[in-house]
């Protein structure tokens, strides 16, 4: 039986979106009594629960023992509380003992991390309620960006517990390590909560950023417990021990014996628009009606409509959407339809990174208190930001992961009353991929990813090691901590007049006139570009440093806040924009070239090779396409001259030779299409099996590459040194090649469309490509890797 929102959103859909419909049902829990040492004050003080589920209390007795844990349950799982518990625990009991001086120094402290300042302040505020209904009072207090000084200094003295962020424990905690002192020899628990997101350059980052800080910590007299709270991964021992280290034990919680709310799972595409007869030379009059393919509105645009008709119909709601710029776009969509039924659009807004820190705030707090009745968000809010009573969830574009999937679609149906999750699907390989496979991600087989992230990335590696020699001499007793094999990296580095040799330890040489904790970017970074009003001079946000080119290059449109803006002028650290009435999004071309600069990993099979390495990408953006936003057809192509940009990164490569590719049927004339358009499915389908985005990777396609002067296709990490999800894609390239072959077989259309081998990030403008081609090439790999 429907409820009220899904039968709108039913009776709302044209005949041919709903691709398939699934009720899930809930289930009443698994429950166990309270352990006996948990104190009868700390119960009260977590009020609303009566009887923790069973995986809770397995949580709470791994913790109290003082092992590393990993909690890796679903969505309203109670994973929060499985560590709180046994922390709260240990702060009131130690309270309890009369203090003595020889204790007082090793009272017990918590460090909490997330990724997201919105996540730590929400922690915080509920951890301050816990703190109110307990006999003794606690100091504790959130630490980011946006904290003065002097109240930063205050709770490095006092603070019982401290909730921030991975990128102010590398900055200001660690980079001020002294300071930070007697909280550190204290340290007994490190929380790190939404663990999962740890993935990539980023997850590289976090890891070795929490390597040092335990490090620390042990060299102060303390071996803190560090809690892992995580959706659900794949090997999540094996990914602790990458984190930690290779020497690490952990207990993994992972059985959910949760309660849960039932919810229907709708998955659909968006719906047709007009049909074109999809040939790269244009119609013919000969052309059959089977030659025609479909052309679908853009999913963001269904999303914005649907997410209005919901709003229309008091449903609270979260609409996801995988792009800062994407999440304004839904946002004004849905306004818009809101206007044009009288329904004031104030009841939706924009929620995402870039906004100022008050903006942030002032939005968490209005869907918390239902003056917003809705949010078209990024990934911020998959996060554990406590949103009761929500009726539906959107979906817009595959988050990335199947883990990041079910946090998305779990943060409805969490009251009484059962939720709707909706997926749409965008133009990409991966998402109907999905469709096609969707009872499978429903019940949830064999859809958990690798959590891919690469230490060794020397962009990130080298500048952790010197940050670390500058908190504390490195002696050879540290190598384990940080994967040293041999001292021969700390040699080089004193050869490059970076660490200093004193007698058995390498120290930080600090007569230069930077600290390492500078080099550091975090979040892949190595800057910010400015976004400034024209007419006003006011900063309406910030873009990386690295993705301007690409975003806020001259002519393109820019989207805050639901206002369409243009790019006027692109500077070194500043864009300057103007109101833009246009009904227009801009895609920008680029030409690239490839060097191989080293070969990691090789492996011959009949009529080729395959490899992955460090190679070196130069890029120059040329110019911009301009799409209708409503259609996405094309209306026209602005030049530009950008400088080249060139990346040192790690990529996977496959060469085949022409004698080969005669046999398949791919000629001279096909070859470029054939080549292109296996590249493009293949980097829109690693995604499914690195938890990755897209976004993350790059590519080329050429007929003759130097190196092998053989046809090759490679595949890029877009971050500098590599990310690692090219070297995942070299190990399980045999089930790469036959997931993308199976959806590019599959696709409906005669000669290719975005659902299989066209890319929205194409610097060539999707051309040329041959869908043919592309099959046969995918074939071929598909059945050679399988005999190695």
């Amino acid at each position: 039986m429907h409820n009220h929102h899904e039968s709108i959103v039913r009776i709302w859909l044209a005949k041919d979106q709903l691709i398939y419909a699934a009720h899930v049902d809930g289930n009443s829990g698994n429950y166990e009594k309270w352990p006996g040492w948990v104190c009868e004050e700390v119960k009260a003080a977590f009020g609303h629960v009566e009887l923790p589920y069973a995986h809770q209390v397995k949580s709470f007795e791994s913790i109290r023992q003082g092992n590393h844990t990993v909690i890796s349950t679903g969505t309203g799982s109670g994973k929060s509380l499985s560590a709180w518990i046994p922390i709260v625990n240990h702060l009131v009991e130690y309270h309890k003992t009369p203090p003595r001086l020889s204790t007082f120094s090793r009272k017990p402290k918590v460090l909490y991390m997330s990724p997201t300042k919105a996540l730590a302040m929400d922690q915080w505020e509920k951890m301050q309620a816990v703190s109110t209904r307990l006999p003794h009072s606690f100091v504790m207090g959130a630490c980011d960006g946006d904290t003065p000084k002097e109240v930063s200094y205050y709770l490095s003295k006092t603070a019982d517990i401290i909730f921030s962020n991975p990128d102010y424990i590398h900055h200001s905690m660690l980079g001020n390590f002294a300071r930070w002192q007697s909280f550190l020899q204290s340290l007994h628990y490190i929380v790190i909560d939404e663990f999962h997101h740890y993935k990539g350059l980023f997850g590289a980052h976090v890891a070795l950023i929490v390597r040092r800080l335990v490090r620390l910590a042990r060299l102060a007299g303390v071996n803190p417990t560090v809690i892992f709270l995580s959706a659900t991964i794949d090997s999540p021992d094996d990914v602790v021990k990458k984190f930690l280290g290779v020497r690490t034990q952990c207990v993994v919680i992972d059985k959910d014996e949760s309660r849960q709310s039932g919810k229907t799972l709708m998955f659909i595409r968006p719906r047709a628009v007009i049909d074109k007869i999809d040939t790269n030379e244009g119609p013919s009059k000969n052309s059959s009606p089977k030659q025609k393919d479909m052309v679908r509105r853009n999913s963001h645009v269904e999303a914005g409509e649907l997410t209005g008709v919901l709003i229309d119909n008091n449903a609270r709601l979260l609409t996801f959407v995988r792009s800062r710029h994407n999440s304004e776009r839904v946002t004004q969509i849905a306004q818009n339809y809101l206007s044009e039924t009288d329904t004031s659009p104030s009841r939706i807004a924009t929620y995402r990174g870039g906004y100022l820190a008050s903006e942030r705030r002032e939005l968490e707090k209005s869907i918390k208190n239902g003056q917003l009745q809705g949010l078209v968000t990024t990934s911020a809010l998959e996060m554990g930001i406590d949103i009761n009573s929500l009726d539906c969830v959107i979906v817009t574009g595959w988050p990335g992961t199947y883990a990041s999937f079910k946090q998305q679609i779990g943060r409805c149906g969490r009251g009484e009353a059962d939720g709707l999750a909706i997926f749409i699907a965008g133009d990409n390989p991966l998402e109907h991929y999905i469709l096609d496979h969707a009872e499978e991600y429903v019940n949830g087989k064999n859809k958990i990813e690798a959590q891919v992230f690469d230490i060794k990335n020397p962009h990130v590696y080298i500048p952790h090691i010197c940050c670390a020699a500058r908190e504390h001499p490195l002696s050879e007793k540290d190598f384990s901590d940080f994967d040293i094999a041999s001292p021969s990296i700390l040699h080089q580095l004193v050869e490059q007049n970076l660490l200093v040799k004193v007698r058995d330890s390498w120290v930080w040489n600090g007569r230069l006139p930077i600290a390492p904790h500078e080099l550091v970017q975090v979040r892949g970074s190595s800057g910010t570009v400015r976004i400034i009003e024209k007419d006003t001079q006011k900063l309406l946000g910030t873009v990386d440093e690295g993705a301007a080119d690409r975003t806020v290059f001259p002519g393109a449109v820019y989207v805050h806040r639901g206002k369409k803006y243009r790019v006027e002028m692109l500077e070194e650290n500043q864009a300057v924009v103007s109101v833009d009435t246009r009904s227009m999004t801009t895609y920008p071309r680029d030409v690239v070239s490839i060097d191989v600069r080293e070969v990691a990993r090789q492996q011959e099979f009949p009529g080729g090779i395959m490899s992955a390495g460090n190679i070196r990408v130069k890029t120059r953006v040329t110019g911009y396409d301009m799409r209708d936003e409503i259609t996405h057809t094309h209306e026209g192509f602005v030049q530009l001259n950008m400088p080249e940009r060139i990346l040192e990164t790690q990529g996977f490569w496959f060469a085949l030779t022409n004698e080969v590719l005669n046999e398949l049927g791919v000629d001279k004339d096909m070859m470029p299409g054939a080549l292109h358009g296996a590249e493009h499915a293949m980097i829109g389908m690693l995604p499914l099996l690195a938890g990755c985005d897209r976004w993350d990777l790059g590519g080329l396609s050429t007929a003759l590459h130097i190196y092998h002067g053989l046809p090759t296709i490679f595949v890029y990490d877009g971050a500098s040194g590599g990310a690692g999800f090219s070297y995942h894609g070299f190990d399980v390239a045999q089930q790469w090649c036959a997931a993308t072959l199976e959806r590019v077989r599959s696709c409906e259309c005669v000669q290719g469309c975005p659902q299989c081998i066209q890319s929205p990030k194409c610097g060539n403008n999707n051309s040329p490509l041959s869908k043919k081609g592309a099959v046969q090439i995918l074939g071929y790999m598909t059945i050679a890797l399988s005999h190695l």
